[in-house]
């Protein structure tokens, strides 16, 4: 009988330290009961979008595991300036109505983004290859001054794109993810533009500010890298 409680106990503790199957001793009727339990799993992972700098945000992202294959995510945060964009237009000598442009204060805007994450050979916790479409909303705020007053000009941005990527965790639930992806963007950009006297710009003062509006379609390589933590 001894022996046979301490294989029992023996066992018990070492597969419970894998979290795999638990033995225990039923003393009423001198059997033993089998019962499995299934290790603790991650399905869960909160964290930051590094290269969402380049756009100007500060993102935070939200991912769930529904089961082996299928994984959702969605992500929110605050804006400021779109770096890319502004590094384009001055690129192009184009800041006139810019958030870099002269006279002009940034404001805090909003992105968020959905993304669907399709793992074909199965996710092994919260690791894996995928592949899946990505959705991004994108708005930017700025106030142009001028003579005294205050002109509101705003920025909207869709992105739509098909990404692929591998995520994986460390032995401390670090968690890592990198991607790229292809897909498409469109928006519009209302601002104000100042006015100059004809055959005078640069030279004299501007004599007023007219609104403009601005629409963008491009074509939208996507290159990713997030970090944070799963449980």
């Amino acid at each position: 009988m001894n022996k046979i409680i301490l294989t029992t106990l023996f066992f018990a503790v070492s597969l419970s330290v894998f979290s795999q199957r638990i033995i225990v001793f039923d003393s009423n009727n001198d059997t033993i009961v089998k019962k499995t339990s299934r290790p603790v799993e991650e399905r869960n992972a909160i964290v930051w979008n590094l290269t969402a700098i380049g756009r100007g945000a500060v993102l935070f992202e939200y991912e769930r595991k529904l089961h082996d294959y299928v994984h959702i995510l969605g992500g929110a945060g605050i804006t400021t300036v779109d770096l890319i964009n502004e590094l384009y237009r001055m690129f192009k000598s184009d800041l006139e109505g810019g958030f870099f442009g002269s006279g002009s204060s940034v404001g805090a805007g909003f992105m968020g983004e959905l993304a669907l994450k399709v793992f074909p050979k199965q996710s092994d916790d919260m690791d894996g290859f995928y592949v899946g479409p990505l959705y991004r909303f994108r708005n930017y705020n700025s106030t142009l001054k001028f003579s005294g007053k205050n002109y509101r000009q705003t920025s909207n941005f869709n992105d739509i794109a098909l990404i692929l990527g591998w995520q994986g965790t460390t032995y401390s639930d670090f968690f890592y993810n990198a991607f790229v992806g292809f897909g498409y963007g469109w928006g519009i950009h209302r601002g104000y533009k100042k006015v100059y006297p004809e055959g005078f710009e640069g030279i004299l003062d501007p004599t007023g500010v007219q609104p403009f509006s601005e629409r963008q379609n491009v074509i939208l390589p996507i290159i990713g890298l997030t970090m944070g933590w799963v449980f």
